[in-house]
């Protein structure tokens, strides 16, 4: 049988992993203004529909670009 013991930091160190993850991911994400400038930017953008927008999600927005072609 397994021994139940206190949570020692060897339990634990993903943590530091996940949590730098998390604060880069949030470093490196653009907002609305740079998504249109990089959709206005790309060769041939006007065969696709553009979405830009914001949902809001906790303390953070999450900002999404969807692009479509045009039929």
């Amino acid at each position: 049988m397994k021994r139940i013991h206190a949570p020692e930091w060897e339990d634990f160190h993903w943590f530091p992993n996940i949590f730098w993850d998390g604060i880069a991911s949030i470093l490196r994400t653009y907002s609305i203004k740079e998504l249109k400038a990089l959709v206005a930017s790309l060769n041939n953008s006007d065969a696709f529909e553009w979405e830009i927008g914001k949902v809001k999600n906790g303390p953070m927005p999450i900002y999404y670009l969807l692009g479509t072609q045009k039929l």
